[in-house]
């Protein structure tokens, strides 16, 4: 969750592994990230640092097809900041590197619900989950995986050509 930013020694770390990378965009840490919220144009900003962080690992020696983006869903990012993220969540896809999204039960879409249930929560998830689908999202992390994966196999039935895996943590 730090993007690199916690512990320098971490890219010799991945330099010494085979394993791929996930840099998530965030600001500070847990305990001063909902305190950093303050951008000119969220995308943008958020879209050219996780750039210079590819970047940076590609002259490190670690191709693209080891990184993941993970754009920072309610990390440093207020209510209406991770809405206008997520409405330009497509143009990620120009980084060319694999794209996870980790929106489920965040702040931002328990804001618009209307009972504050769990159920709620995973139903408005899993309409977001269609979305990133539809925007070529590549990884989606969700609590409530037997309802997402019903929504993700009508978006396979629906847009054909797009493998879904499913993977299940226990």
């Amino acid at each position: 969750v730090s993007g690199l930013e916690y512990d320098k020694n971490m890219i010799n770390v991945i330099k010494n592994s085979k394993a791929d990378i996930i840099i998530m965009h965030s600001r500070g840490t847990p305990e001063t990230m909902d305190k950093l919220t303050e951008y000119k144009n969220i995308a943008d900003e958020i879209y050219e640092e996780l750039y210079k962080k590819i970047e940076y690992l590609n002259s490190e020696g670690i191709e693209n097809k080891r990184i993941i983006i993970d754009t920072g869903f309610g990390f440093a990012k207020n209510i209406e900041q991770n809405f206008e993220l997520l409405k330009r969540i497509r143009e990620f896809n120009s980084l060319n590197v694999r794209h996870l999204a980790g929106v489920s039960r965040k702040r931002f879409l328990q804001s618009i619900a209307q009972n504050k249930t769990i159920e709620e929560f995973d139903d408005i998830t899993m309409l977001t989950s269609f979305y990133l689908m539809q925007s070529n999202v590549d990884l989606i992390r969700v609590h409530n995986v037997k309802k997402t994966k019903t929504a993700l196999e009508l978006y396979k039935k629906l847009f054909i050509g797009k493998d879904l895996i499913f993977e299940f943590d226990s």
